[in-house]
């Protein structure tokens, strides 16, 4: 190499300095960020590609589990309506019915009276006569274990009420009841399109009104006009027969607590007058029909439709249907969580339908012929996965025992009324109950809790008649309460 050419190499390498002949940091042969960060990216690749396959088989289980729970719902629906049951509840609806004949419209206004209805009124200022007598009422009906017994209640009230039940108020308001005792049919205007949504009258004015007339009846009694005091119990129970105009359950149930109120008042007033045939004849078929499987098993339908309905709202996104459900799981992340759970939700669905429809026996049913389903019934617990099932449900063993106490008490009363037209007739009572057929019942009722016949024993001048009561063993009469507060049997026990 020539002197200029080291010398011009040399001069580079100064200038240059070290760092020039340094390669690049990015750039290396072996341990330099290049050569890792290839791996990595090769790693995040490969994990998208992983995620997206997951996702992808997940989705195809979750679409298969949808279309599959989807036909397995479809087809028990399918079976069901073959069977006859609806699920529309349009379908399910009472008849619309014409004002000038809809029992309805006069019952609203006697209620309003009193300040209860729907929509809330404020009538008591306008009738402080009705307002005193209710104000009474809810002071004292529950002071002894005899509902609304007014005897013993301070001497002080019980000489106001003469004067508060022969008001012009409450003969205003009678008039009204007694245009809903002529009229045959009732509508209380419920949009049931609403489904669980659906306003309903304020109930507890029917119940107001009836408390109202019991206490007109027992002073009625005590005057000595114990024609006029049956008349009124016979109103009230005609009243309270309109109730099964509406299939919905809370309406049943008002009408089992009105019927008990008013039974217990006709055996009050019968062991102290006794009744007449005639009277006792025009009594026994209204509370008969308090009797009727076929409403009992509308009053199901409907109710297992309207649980149907908040299903069908969840699945269709249909805030009007799902009701107070819907509002749970409005927010957008538990939205999104129902999405994914369409298909438990409609294993829940069908979970319920099979459940509630084959516990629409236990209503229609007698009770001592369900007994044994009705125990299995209360130990078979709803999976915790059907969320709404759980809330949906109905527990048939109360609700059953319920009704079935209401029709034993229903049969005592027809009984022993039958066994008052009986010594009218003779002079004294029968020696058994089959005696009362067929010239005075077409049969001997039985006891909704064993099958048999109601236990009957002459007692004197009177007699004892009784059903053995949910605890279904003979505690030979024994009207002491048990640990849910109620008589052991039901009875009638008659002293004249």
């Amino acid at each position: 190499m020539s002197i200029w050419g080291k010398f011009m190499r040399k001069n580079s390498k100064d200038a240059a300095g070290p760092e020039a002949l340094a390669l690049p940091k990015n750039i290396d042969s072996g341990n330099g960020r290049a050569a890792a960060s290839l791996p990595r990216r090769f790693k995040f690749k490969s994990f998208l590609k992983w995620l997206g396959i997951s996702l992808l088989a997940l989705f195809a289980i979750w679409t298969t589990l949808n279309i599959v729970a989807g036909i397995q719902l479809r087809h028990t629906m399918a079976e069901l309506k073959q069977q006859g049951f609806h699920f529309s509840l349009e379908e399910i609806q009472p008849a619309k019915v014409p004002d000038e004949d809809n029992a309805a419209i006069p019952l609203r206004r006697a209620a309003e009276m009193l300040g209860s209805w729907w929509p809330r009124s404020s009538s008591k200022n306008l009738y402080p006569k009705l307002g005193q007598l209710s104000e009474i009422i809810d002071k004292y009906r529950t002071n002894s274990t005899v509902p609304l017994d007014i005897k013993t209640w301070p001497a002080a009230v019980q000489s106001e009420l003469p004067s508060l039940v022969e008001s012009r108020e409450m003969e205003e308001m009678y008039g009204y009841i007694c245009k809903v005792a002529e009229k045959k049919k009732a509508n209380f205007g419920i949009d049931y399109s609403e489904g669980i949504n659906a306003l309903l009258p304020n109930l507890g004015g029917v119940r107001g009104i009836i408390r109202c007339l019991i206490v007109k009846a027992l002073v009625e009694s005590q005057a000595g006009k114990t024609s006029q005091a049956y008349d009124t119990l016979l109103t009230a129970q005609k009243l309270v027969s309109h109730l099964d105009s509406e299939p919905m359950l809370v309406f049943s149930l008002i009408r089992i607590a009105c019927d008990n109120i008013i039974l217990d008042k006709v055996q009050s007033i019968a062991n102290s007058t006794g009744c007449s045939e005639e009277w006792a004849k025009s009594y026994m078929p209204e509370i008969t029909k308090s009797l009727s499987r076929q409403t009992r098993e509308k009053v199901i339908d409907m109710e297992i439709c309207g649980g149907a309905s908040v299903f069908e709202g969840m699945l269709q996104d249909d805030t009007k249907l799902a009701g107070y459900f819907y509002s749970v799981y409005r927010k957008p992340l538990a939205r999104a969580v129902l999405v994914v759970l369409k298909p438990l939700i409609k294993k829940d669905f069908r979970y319920y339908l099979l459940r509630s429809v084959n516990g629409k026996k236990y209503l229609v049913a007698p009770y001592y012929e369900i007994v044994a389903d009705l125990k299995r019934e209360r130990e078979e617990k709803v999976p915790k996965c059907y969320f709404l099932s759980q809330s949906l449900c109905y527990i048939y063993g109360h609700i059953v025992e319920n009704f079935a106490r209401h029709d034993a008490k229903v049969e005592v009363c027809r009984t022993g009324l039958a066994l008052q037209i009986y010594k009218g007739r003779h002079g004294k009572y029968p020696d058994r109950l089959e005696q009362l057929a067929p010239d005075i019942l077409p049969v001997v009722p039985v006891d909704p809790f064993t099958g048999k016949s109601l236990i009957y024993k002459p007692e004197g001048e009177g007699f004892l008649l009784y059903s053995v009561g949910g605890n279904r063993v003979d505690d030979h009469g024994d009207e002491t309460l048990d640990n849910e507060k109620r008589s052991r049997d039901i009875v009638w026990r008659c002293p004249r």
